[in-house]
């Protein structure tokens, strides 16, 4: 009966991690680590986790861990850049504080080989020139998390449908 009850849990569980058929990459989130958002968000109450797969515009908190935003990439159907939103933090007293690194776009060349989508397996996310295993897949909150280091205290999700 033990062995039946862990059988039953690990089905449960990779079913969980599992992404649907047919899913595709609607954006990627640069987002403070939960050490860092947990400073920057002024207002806890405020934010809510996510339940829907609408772009993100404000702090959230997936796996019970705060993340404020600093860059939203959303992307085409085809995978391609659509639009880029940066928050709030672009002053250099901000990454001082904080100690990390600014990081800066070159937005005249950013949609240049900008492709973002998922393999033919569903289990890694490629981005450009990166190939990521994904390593966790959120499915209330449609997000996924890559098998990727964290990027001077930042955070990379990708958005999924």
């Amino acid at each position: 009966m033990k062995i039946l009850n862990i059988l039953a849990l690990s089905v449960l569980i990779v079913s969980c991690s599992k992404l649907p058929e047919n899913s595709m990459i609607t954006a990627k989130y640069i987002v403070f680590n939960h050490d860092i958002s947990s400073k920057t968000i002024g207002n806890f109450d405020n934010v809510k986790e996510l339940t829907n797969s609408d772009e993100i515009t404000h702090p959230f908190v997936v796996d019970k861990k705060f993340h404020d935003l600093e860059y939203a990439f959303i992307l085409n159907p085809n995978g391609t850049l659509d639009k880029i939103t940066e928050y709030k933090y672009d002053q250099n007293e901000f990454y001082q504080k904080y100690q990390i690194e600014l990081d800066t776009i070159d937005r005249e060349n950013i949609g240049v080989g900008f492709m973002i989508k998922l393999d033919e397996k569903l289990n890694q996310i490629v981005d450009g020139q990166d190939t990521l295993k994904i390593l966790d897949v959120y499915q209330k909150e449609r997000l996924i998390r890559v098998d990727k280091p964290e990027n001077k205290g930042r955070i990379v999700f990708y958005q999924y449908k």
